[in-house]
C-alpha cells in the first residue's frame, strides 16, 4: 500500500544551474536533500527508467538508495513490513545534492510563482475561504459521515495552497497537484521527523537522518481534484473534506535557498520576478 503512495514522488529534472544568484542564500539551513537521476533509458528487472527521470531522493520517507560498491547502488524499501532492494548501475546514476532551507512566509506574499527550465510552473498563493467550509469525516453508527469542522473552517479563513505542474514517469502528459500548506513559525511548514519510520535503527531502509521535506495532502474536494478548487485570484470554490481514512498523496518539497528555487518531485523551479 505504501509502495503505490512513493511511486508519486517520480519526477524529472535536468539540473540546469539557477539563472541568477539567489538573494535569499543566508535563509536557515534545515539539512542535505540528496537525489539520484537516471542518466540514460535502462531497466532493472521490471523497474523501467527514463532519462532525466528521478529514481529516489532522501526525502522519500519509505525508500532509500545507499552506496553499495564501487560499480553499484542499493535501491531499498519497505512496503507493510515487506522489503524489497536491487541493484543500480552507477554509471548509468547521477547523484546531485541540495542544501535545504527554510522558506519564510514573507517571502511568498500574495502569491510566489517559481519556473522550472522545461516551463513547468509551481505556485505557492494566499487563499481565501470564500464562505465555503471544511468537514471531517467521522465514524458514526452507519459507517463514516462527513461532520462541519468549525476549528479547521476558522483556521482556513486566510491560508496558503501549494500548486505545482509535474510531469509523472509513467506519461509525458502533464499534471497539476494542489493542497494546502501549512505555516510554523513565520516559515513554510515543509520538513518533519519521517513518520513513517520504525525508529533509530540506521540499517531500516525507513531511517532518516534530521528532517525531510514533504508535503502531505490534507483536505480536498469531495468529488476528487477534477473540480477547480480555486480561482485564478486565490478564492476557495468548493468546500474541503479531510482524508482521514486514506491514504494521504505526498510529495518531496524543499527550499533551496542558494538558487532561489524550489524543488518538487525531483525538479527544481526557480523563482520569478
Amino acid at each position: 500500500m505504501l509502495l503505490t503512495l512513493t511511486t508519486i514522488s517520480c519526477g524529472f529534472q535536468k539540473n540546469q544551474p539557477s539563472p541568477s544568484p539567489s538573494p535569499s542564500a543566508d535563509l536557515p539551513e534545515v539539512g542535505t536533500l540528496t537525489a539520484y537521476y537516471a542518466t540514460e533509458d535502462f531497466a532493472v528487472g521490471e523497474n523501467q527508467y527514463k532519462s532525466g527521470q528521478l529514481i529516489c531522493d532522501s526525502n522519500d520517507p519509505i525508500n532509500r538508495i545507499v552506496d553499495l560498491n564501487a560499480n553499484a547502488y542499493k535501491y531499498e524499501g519497505d512496503e507493510g513490513g515487506e522489503t524489497y532492494s536491487w541493484e543500480l548501475p552507477k554509471s548509468k546514476v547521477k547523484k546531485v545534492t541540495y542544501k535545504m532551507s527554510q522558506l519564510p512566509v514573507s517571502m511568498v506574499g500574495e502569491k510566489a510563482v517559481f519556473k522550472s527550465q522545461e516551463g513547468l510552473i509551481a505556485t505557492i498563493f494566499k487563499a481565501d475561504i470564500n464562505g465555503h467550509k471544511f468537514f471531517s469525516w467521522v465514524d458514526g453508527d452507519n459507517g463514516f459521515k462527513a461532520v462541519y469542522n468549525e476549528e479547521e473552517t476558522q483556521r482556513h479563513k486566510e491560508f496558503l495552497v501549494l500548486n505545482a505542474e509535474f510531469v509523472p514517469s509513467w506519461t509525458d502528459e502533464t499534471q497539476k497537484w494542489e493542497t494546502p500548506i501549512n505555516t510554523k513559525d513565520g516559515y513554510i511548514d515543509m520538513y518533519q521527523n519521517n513518520r513513517y519510520s520504525f525508529g533509530e535503527d540506521t540499517e531500516d531502509c525507513r531511517y532518516r537522518e534530521g528532517l525531510i521535506g514533504i508535503v502531505e495532502e490534507e483536505w480536498v474536494n469531495k468529488e476528487g481534484w477534477e473540480e477547480a478548487a480555486y480561482s485564478d485570484d486565490g478564492k476557495l470554490l468548493v468546500d474541503q473534506y479531510s482524508i482521514d481514512g486514506s491514504i494521504p498523496e505526498y510529495f518531496s518539497v524543499a527550499y533551496i535557498a542558494d538558487k532561489d528555487a524550489l524543488y518538487f518531485n525531483g525538479t527544481l523551479y526557480y523563482r520569478q520576478p
